[in-house]
C-alpha cells in the first residue's frame, strides 16, 4: 500500500480533555508521517478548537446535520466518506460510530472505535443496545483504561480480543521545559495555591472543590484556589464561592491554552469528578511536579499510586479529601517528595511520540488486514 487514507469522525472540536488529545495526536501523525498518510477529520459539531484544527496539517470538515438523526443526513453522511476514499474509518464517541457503520455498509472498509467516556456508556442503555449490535463491524476498539475496557466488554458486548487499552497520553515536551512545581522557587508570603483543572460541569463536582477550600481556608491563612476551565455552571459556581465567604480566595480562571505553567504555579492539584473514563488533566498535573488528590473513579487506580504519587479519596466525600489534602499542605517535604515521582511517572508512561508510533503501525495493519 502507498499512501494510507485515513478518516476520523468526531463529535465535536469542543475545548475537552478527548478533543485536545486528539489535535496533538492527528497533527503530529500528519506532519511525522507525511506523506505516507493522509489524514481527514470529520467533525460534527464546531467548537473552540476549530481554528486551530483548520491551521493543522489536516484535512478538516464540520459534518452539519439537517434535523437530528434525519434519514438524508445519512445519506449525505455516506457520500462524504465514498469522496474521501479512505482505507480505514476511526471513530470516536457514540454518534461518529452509529454514522459511520451506515456509512460504510455494503464496503469493505475496517472501522476502529476509541472510547473516551465512561458515565454514558454505564447508565444509558440505547447506547449499550447499539453497541451490542454493531460491534461485529467494528476491527478493533480502544479503551483509555482497563476501567473503560471492562465497561466495553460487559455492557457493550464487545469480546475482549477486540479490545485494546491505550491510555490517554499529553505532549510531554512543554511539561520537559518547566521548572517543575517542587522546584519553584517561594517567598514566605506567596499563597498557598491548590487547583482544579476541568470543564465547569455536574459530573465534576466542583461544588465540593469549592467546600474544600473553604474548610481549608479556615487552617490555612494563604490558601489560595485556582478553577481553570468553563462551562454552564460557572454563574452558580461564582455565587456558591461568595456564599462560602471565600470568593476572594477563589480564582475562576476560564479556559485557557497555557495549561502546563498554570500547573507549575500550584501546590497542589485536586480532582472531585464523580466519573472519568480516564482523566487526563490528573496526567498533566503530574507531568507539572505535582502532588495529586483525586476521586476513586474506577479509572484512577490507574493513575494515582497511592501514597507515592499522590492519594485517591472516596467520591463525594468531603472529610476523605480534606483529611488528604491537610496531610500535603502542612508538609512542603511531602509535596516535593510525591511530586517528583509523579512528574517521573507521567512523563515516562503517557509520551505522545511514542503513542503516536503505535497508533501509525496499528492503522496499517487494520487497513491490510483482509
Amino acid at each position: 500500500m502507498g499512501e494510507l487514507r485515513v478518516l476520523e469522525v468526531m463529535e465535536t472540536v469542543g475545548a475537552g480533555g478527548a478533543e485536545m488529545r486528539n489535535l496533538q495526536i492527528f497533527r503530529l501523525l500528519a506532519r511525522r508521517y507525511a506523506p505516507h498518510l493522509r489524514l481527514a477529520v470529520l467533525s460534527f459539531r464546531s467548537g473552540p478548537l476549530e481554528p486551530e484544527y483548520r491551521r493543522s496539517p489536516l484535512a478538516f470538515e464540520v459534518f452539519e446535520e439537517r434535523g437530528r438523526w434525519a434519514p438524508w443526513n445519512f445519506w449525505r453522511f455516506r457520500r462524504r466518506v465514498a469522496r474521501f476514499r479512505p482505507h480505514l474509518v476511526h471513530v470516536h464517541g457514540f454518534k461518529s460510530l452509529v454514522y459511520a457503520v451506515a456509512a460504510c455498509q455494503g464496503r469493505r472498509v475496517p472501522l476502529m472505535l476509541s472510547w473516551h467516556g465512561y458515565r454514558a456508556l454505564d447508565t444509558r442503555r440505547d447506547m449499550q443496545w447499539v453497541l451490542r449490535r454493531v460491534q461485529r463491524r467494528l476491527r478493533l476498539v480502544e479503551a483509555v483504561s482497563p476501567a473503560v475496557a471492562d465497561l466495553l466488554a460487559k455492557k457493550g458486548g464487545v469480546p475482549r480480543r477486540k479490545i485494546v487499552v491505550h491510555p490517554n497520553v499529553i505532549d510531554t515536551e512543554p511539561y520537559q521545559r518547566l521548572v517543575p512545581a517542587y522546584e519553584r522557587p517561594r517567598n514566605p508570603e506567596d499563597p498557598l495555591v491548590i487547583g482544579m483543572v476541568g470543564r465547569l460541569a455536574q459530573v465534576k463536582n466542583y461544588p465540593l472543590f469549592l467546600h474544600l477550600v473553604h474548610r481549608l481556608a479556615q487552617e490555612f491563612p494563604r490558601l489560595e484556589a485556582w478553577i481553570v476551565g468553563d462551562g454552564p455552571l460557572r454563574p452558580e459556581l461564582e455565587a456558591l464561592a461568595r456564599s462560602l465567604g471565600i470568593g476572594d480566595r477563589v480564582r475562576f480562571l476560564g479556559f485557557r491554552r497555557d495549561i502546563p505553567q498554570i500547573l507549575a504555579r500550584m501546590d497542589l492539584f485536586v480532582f472531585t469528578s464523580h466519573a472519568e473514563s480516564f482523566g487526563l488533566v490528573v496526567v498533566e498535573a503530574q507531568a507539572a511536579g505535582l502532588p495529586v488528590v483525586v476521586s476513586d473513579y474506577p479509572a484512577a487506580s490507574f493513575l494515582v499510586q497511592p501514597g507515592e504519587t499522590g492519594y485517591l479519596a472516596r467520591r463525594g466525600d468531603l472529610e476523605d479529601f480534606l483529611d488528604k489534602t491537610r496531610r500535603l499542605l502542612k508538609s512542603p517535604e511531602l509535596r516535593h517528595r510525591l511530586g517528583r515521582a509523579a512528574r517521573r511517572h507521567a512523563l515516562e508512561r503517557y509520551s505522545l511520540d511514542a503513542y503516536v508510533a503505535n497508533l501509525y503501525r496499528l492503522y496499517r495493519q487494520l487497513a491490510q488486514q483482509p
